[in-house]
C-alpha cells in the first residue's frame, strides 16, 4: 500500500527553473568569499586581527558593522569568512555582527534588491 503522489510536470520544470537559478546566481558570490577566506587564513596573522580590533565593545560593533560598506560579497557568502575570521581570533559576537550587519548596509544588497522590487512598490 504506498501512497502516490501526482505532482505536475509543470511544477517539477517551475521548481528546477527557480532552483537552479538561484544557484547560478550565488556562484560568483561564494567563489569570491571563499576566494577572501582563503586569503585571510595565509596571509592574515592573528597579531594583526588582534591590533585591528577595537578594544572598546561598542566601537567593535560599530566597525564590524560598518564593514558591510567596503565588503565585495552578498549575504550568502559571509559564513566562510566569518568562520576565518574566528579562526583568526576575532571574539564571535563581533562575527555574528559582521555576518548579520553587512547584507543591511552593502552598497551591492542595497542596489541589486532595489532594481528586483522597484515595479512591486
Amino acid at each position: 500500500m504506498g501512497i502516490r503522489v501526482n505532482i505536475s510536470r509543470g511544477l517539477v520544470e517551475g521548481f528546477t527553473i527557480i532552483f537552479l537559478s538561484v544557484i547560478l546566481e550565488a556562484i560568483p558570490f561564494i567563489m569570491i568569499s571563499a576566494l577572501v577566506s582563503s586569503l585571510i587564513q595565509m596571509f592574515v596573522s592573528d597579531r594583526f586581527i588582534s591590533k585591528i580590533i577595537p578594544r572598546n565593545f561598542f566601537v567593535g560593533l560599530l566597525v564590524v558593522s560598518l564593514t558591510g560598506l567596503i565588503s565585495p560579497v552578498c549575504e550568502c557568502a559571509k559564513v566562510p569568512i566569518m568562520r576565518s575570521l574566528v579562526k583568526k581570533g576575532v571574539p564571535t559576537h563581533f562575527a555574528i555582527t559582521f555576518m548579520l550587519a553587512v547584507p543591511i548596509v552593502n552598497p551591492v544588497v542595497l542596489t541589486s534588491t532595489y532594481y528586483a522590487f522597484s515595479g512591486q512598490l
